[in-house]
C-alpha cells in the first residue's frame, strides 16, 4: 500500500519543502531590506505588488488551470500548439492591459513613473513563460524540476537585489528591477526547456486562442474575489485602526498562512491526478476519488490540530516580542485557510465540466460578502474583525461550492455502488 502512493508521498515532501524554502529565504532576510530601505521605499513597492497583482490576472489569464484540466485529454502536440497560442494571446494583452495602466497612471497615480507601469506589464509577461513551464513539470510529476526552478528563482531574485541596494544604492528600484532581471531569464529558459521537449508548437490557430481566452477569462473574476478575500482586510485595517495594527496582522496573517502552504503543495500532486482519473471515470473509480477526498479532510482535521499545538513555540521563536498580541489572529487566519483548501479539494469538478461562470459568481460574492463584513467587524473588533470576516468568507465559498457542485454533478456521497 505504502509502495503504490510513495511516489505521490515523496513528490508531497518535496513541494512542500521548496514552497516553505522559497517563501522562507525572503521571510529571514527580511531584517537586512528594512534597513536599506526606507518607510516610502516600502510604501511603494507595496503599491506596485497591488497593481502588479491585478495586472498579472489579465496578461497571460493564468494558463496554469487550462494546461492542467486538458492536457491529460489531449496529445502532447496538441498540448504545445495550446502553449504556443496561450503566448500570442498574452502578447496581444500585454498592450491591452499596458494601455489601461497608463490611463488610469494619469489618473490615480500620478506620482509614479510612466515607466514603471510599463515594467509592471512586462514583468507580467514574463511571468506567463515561468508558470507554463512551473506547469509542465507540474503535470510530468517532475517535482525536483520544479522545486529547483522555484528555488533558484527566488536565490537570484533575492541576491541580486540585495547587490542592487546594499552596494549601488538603488533603494526600492534596486529590489524592483532585480525581480523583473530574474523573471525575464527565467523566461527565456522556459522558452528554451518547453522548445527543447517539443513543448512549442508553432502554428497560429485563432480557435485554440479563443477556447483559451473564453475558459480562462471568466476565472479572471474568481482570481480578483480570491484576491479580495487575501488581501482587502488590510486596507480596511490601515485606513480605520492605523499601520501599527496592519503590520502586527499582517505578520500574524502570515504565520497563519503557513499551514495554506503546505495544502498548496499537497494540492499540487494532487490536482494532475484528479483530472487525470476524473475523465471518463467510471462509478468505481469516482467513489475512490471521493474516499481521498474523505481522508484528506480528516487529514486536514489533524493537521489543523497539530498547528494549534506547535504555533506558540514558533511564534516565540520567530517573532518580536512587541507582535505578540496578534498571536490571536493566527487560529482563525489558519481555519479559514483549511477551509480554503477544502474548497480547492471540490472545486476540480467544476473545472473538469467547464462551469467556470459559476466558480468566479460565488467566490466574486463571497469576496463582496468579506468587504463588507470587514467594513462592519474592524470598527468593532479591530484585527480580530478582519480576522473573523476573512474566517467567513473562507467558510462561505467552501459551502457556496458544495452546494453548486451538488447542482451540476451526481456526487455519490455515501460511497454506495448501487
Amino acid at each position: 500500500m505504502i509502495k503504490k502512493y510513495k511516489k505521490y508521498i515523496n513528490n508531497s515532501l518535496i513541494y512542500i519543502f521548496s514552497t516553505i524554502l522559497a517563501k522562507a529565504i525572503p521571510f529571514f532576510l527580511l531584517p537586512v531590506f528594512t534597513a536599506y530601505l526606507s518607510k516610502e521605499d516600502y510604501g511603494t513597492l507595496g503599491l506596485i505588488a497591488s497593481i502588479f497583482g491585478i495586472a498579472s490576472i489579465y496578461v497571460g489569464l493564468r494558463p496554469s488551470l487550462f494546461l492542467i484540466v486538458k492536457s491529460p485529454q489531449m496529445s502532447k502536440e496538441n498540448t504545445a500548439n495550446y502553449i504556443f497560442n496561450i503566448f500570442i494571446v498574452s502578447f496581444y494583452l500585454l498592450f491591452i492591459v499596458t494601455i489601461v495602466l497608463l490611463v488610469l497612471k494619469y489618473i490615480l497615480f500620478d506620482e509614479i513613473a510612466t515607466y514603471v507601469f510599463v515594467l509592471i506589464t512586462l514583468l507580467a509577461f514574463f511571468t506567463v513563460f515561468n508558470e507554463v513551464l512551473e506547469t509542465i513539470f507540474q503535470i510530468e510529476q517532475k517535482a525536483i524540476y520544479y522545486s529547483v526552478f522555484q528555488i533558484l528563482k527566488t536565490v537570484f531574485s533575492v541576491g541580486l537585489a540585495l547587490l542592487f541596494i546594499i552596494v549601488f544604492k538603488m533603494g526600492w528600484q534596486g529590489k524592483y528591477f532585480a525581480d523583473i532581471l530574474v523573471i525575464f531569464g527565467f523566461a527565456l529558459f522556459a522558452v528554451y526547456y518547453l522548445y527543447k521537449n517539443n513543448y512549442i508548437n508553432p502554428k497560429v490557430d485563432i480557435n485554440k486562442q479563443k477556447e483559451t481566452i473564453k475558459y480562462l477569462f471568466p476565472l479572471t473574476f474568481h482570481v480578483l474575489g480570491l484576491t479580495m478575500m487575501g488581501s482587502i482586510d488590510r486596507i480596511f485595517l490601515s485606513n480605520m485602526v492605523g499601520l501599527d495594527a496592519t503590520g502586527v496582522y499582517t505578520v500574524a496573517y502570515t504565520m497563519g498562512a503557513l499551514i495554506g502552504i503546505v495544502h498548496d503543495a499537497l494540492l499540487k500532486v494532487w490536482s494532475p491526478e484528479f483530472y487525470k482519473r476524473i475523465k471518463d471515470a467510471t462509478l468505481q473509480t469516482r467513489i475512490k476519488i471521493l474516499k481521498f477526498q474523505y481522508l484528506y479532510i480528516i487529514g486536514s482535521i489533524l493537521m489543523y490540530s497539530a498547528f494549534l499545538l506547535v504555533m506558540p513555540f514558533v511564534f516565540d521563536l520567530m517573532v518580536d516580542e512587541k507582535f505578540h498580541n496578534g498571536y490571536k489572529v493566527i487560529p482563525i487566519v489558519a481555519l479559514g485557510l483549511t477551509f480554503e483548501a477544502l474548497r480547492k479539494l471540490f472545486i476540480g469538478y467544476h473545472y473538469n465540466l467547464g462551469k467556470n461562470n459559476r466558480i468566479a459568481v460565488i467566490t466574486i460574492s463571497a469576496g463582496l460578502i468579506n468587504a463588507g463584513l470587514n467594513y462592519l467587524l474592524i470598527p468593532i473588533y479591530g484585527m480580530m474583525g478582519a480576522a473573523y470576516a476573512t474566517l467567513f468568507a473562507y467558510i462561505v465559498v467552501f459551502i457556496f461550492t458544495i452546494i453548486d457542485l451538488n447542482k451540476i454533478e451526481n456526487i455519490n456521497w455515501r460511497l454506495k455502488y448501487d
